[in-house]
């Protein structure tokens, strides 16, 4: 299903574009099916997602996720920023 900008998916917010959600057993990924959803960020505009996690000083957090690109696209960066407080991190898969 295509979610616009402005929605959410769980505790995840689109921010721009659209992204689509794949469900299990749907839709194959090159040669892979896949047993959990999974987000397509390039939906009918290429999308981008946010969530926001409360913390608090003084506590260590560890946060986890799996992204993978698709490379039948032109642009083959695929990248994630994350962000806490002043310090910005961004990787980027190619």
């Amino acid at each position: 299903s295509l979610v616009s900008a402005g929605r959410s998916i769980g505790a995840w917010r689109v921010t721009a574009g659209t992204v689509s959600v794949l469900r299990p057993g749907g839709r194959r990924l090159l040669d892979t099916t896949y047993s959990h959803p999974a987000i397509d960020m390039a939906g009918l505009l290429n999308g981008t997602m946010t969530q926001t996690l409360e913390t608090r000083p003084g506590h260590e957090y560890e946060v986890s996720f799996a992204y993978a690109g698709s490379f039948t696209t032109n642009n083959h960066d695929k990248g994630v920023e994350i962000r806490a407080g002043n310090v910005t991190r961004t990787q980027w898969v190619k």
